[in-house]
Parts: structure tokens; C-alpha cells; sequence
């Protein structure tokens, strides 16, 4: 990645390489997109993590997580920006909702198990999950009734 950045004249700061990484996984023709992208923002400057935040949109799966999350927290506008974000990189209903779906599928899982007493690592464990994920989601769901989930899985099917 550095030798491709220095190539066109700028440079990229580690923590900047780190986050476009993690943004775009190991989808290679979206790694040389981006990539282009940032060179030609930075023109000839260092990208910095700001300009990573700004220009290179997460993975859908994270859009999807925080879609939901901004969803069951009530929280419209946060909701919207992100929907507006998974257009913007061609992510069509269809598939939104199948993602969502997954999501709130997720969510109930893990309300399910945390009812039955596991603990966060257990759950995730349990649904081959992350700990991190886990834990974010309990914290999202304190407070969601179970009905709440269902009622809204049945409105995406």
C-alpha cells in the first residue's frame, strides 16, 4: 500500500492504512477504487484516518449493524444517514432488508441466550460471534422487549 501511495506521489499515516483496510475487507477491486480515490484527494499530502473516515464508506456488514442498532434505539436520523451511505455504494433494498434481517435475527439470539444466563463471551462463543459484538448489542438491547424484535423481523419478511 505505501509503495502504490508513494508511486503517486503522497503517503498514507498507519492508522489510516489500518482503518481503510478494515473498511473494505478483502474486496481487491474496491481496495484499488478506494485507493485511487484517497491519492487523488490527498494530491501529493499524507491521507490521514480523517480523510479515510470521510471518503471510504464501511462494510455493509457494519453499515447493517449500525442501521439496526440506530433502529431499535429509535434513532431516525442517525437511520437515514446510514441508509443514504448504502446507496450511495449500490447496496439496493432488496438486499438491505436481507441484511437487516440477519441483523435483527442476530439480536434476537443474542437476547435469547442472555435470558437464558450466558455471559457475553459464552454468547459469543455460542454464535461464533465477536465478544465486542456482543457486548454492543446487549447494550443496544437493554430495555427491548422480545416482542419488539419479532414485530419488527415479521415487518421485514
Amino acid at each position: 500500500m505505501n509503495k502504490y501511495f508513494s508511486s503517486r506521489g503522497c503517503s498514507v499515516s498507519n492508522d489510516a492504512a489500518k482503518e481503510l483496510l478494515n473498511r473494505i475487507g478483502d474486496n481487491y477491486g474496491r481496495f484499488l477504487s478506494e485507493i485511487d480515490k484517497l491519492a487523488s484527494y490527498a494530491n501529493g499530502e499524507n491521507i490521514s484516518l480523517q480523510a479515510v473516515k470521510k471518503l471510504v464508506s464501511p462494510k455493509e456488514e457494519d453499515d447493517a449493524f449500525s442501521l439496526s442498532n440506530a433502529l431499535i434505539k429509535g434513532d431516525i436520523k442517525k437511520a437515514i444517514e446510514i441508509y443514504r451511505q448504502l446507496k450511495i455504494i449500490s447496496v439496493d433494498e432488496v438486499r438491505l432488508i436481507g441484511m437487516l434481517s440477519s441483523q435483527f435475527r442476530f439480536m434476537d439470539m443474542v437476547l435469547y441466550l442472555d435470558n437464558k444466563g450466558l455471559v457475553s463471551s459464552s454468547i459469543a462463543r455460542e454464535l461464533s460471534s465477536s465478544p465486542f459484538r456482543v457486548e454492543i448489542t446487549l447494550r443496544n438491547l437493554y430495555g427491548v422487549k422480545k416482542e419488539t424484535l419479532t414485530n419488527v423481523t415479521e415487518l421485514l419478511y
